[in-house]
């Protein structure tokens, strides 16, 4: 079940929110040249902007929720050479 705020082309092409529980959800989103899987640094700030976002707009969580985990796997190669990883996250709302 994809559930997606699609605020613009590259969040609606790069994520997805899947409840994976009455009080759960798993965030999984792609990365790219402009959205490296770092903590550091914007593009982190951003996905999780986009995770806040979905899970009020798919009204997942009555309050606030936490992420539990993050998990960074690489995909593929990109034609241009930069790595295509796939981010999830793992989270809960808090009750």
């Amino acid at each position: 079940m994809l559930l997606c705020d699609c605020g613009g082309p590259d969040k609606a092409e790069k994520a997805e929110l899947v409840p994976v529980g009455p009080h759960a959800f798993e965030y999984h989103v792609e990365t790219d040249q402009f959205y490296s899987p770092n903590l550091e640094g914007g593009a982190e700030r951003t996905r999780l902007q986009w995770l806040a976002a979905d899970v009020s707009y798919a009204k997942l969580c009555a309050g606030d929720f936490e992420v539990l985990s993050r998990q960074v796997i690489f995909q593929y190669w990109a034609p241009l050479g930069y790595p295509v990883d796939e981010i999830i996250y793992r989270g809960r709302c808090r009750l």
